[in-house]
């Protein structure tokens, strides 16, 4: 699984940016929200990636 992804000098993205799927400490919908890689590492089953218009989500997708 992607536990984060950084991103720097691809096409609109010139400085560093870093996308991460780690899961905060909120208990939220733990169990169908969280998977439980080992005692340190919680992820995000899913993410949702949005912005203003040019903002660059195509290119996030372009990069992977």
């Amino acid at each position: 699984m992607i536990q984060e992804i950084k991103i720097k000098n691809f096409l609109s993205f010139k400085d560093e940016v870093t996308f991460s799927f780690l899961a905060s400490e909120d208990k939220f919908a733990e169990e169908s929200q969280v998977v439980q890689i080992d005692e340190n590492t919680r992820l995000l089953r899913f993410a949702v990636i949005y912005g203003y218009n040019a903002s660059g989500k195509p290119i996030l997708f372009k990069s992977l």
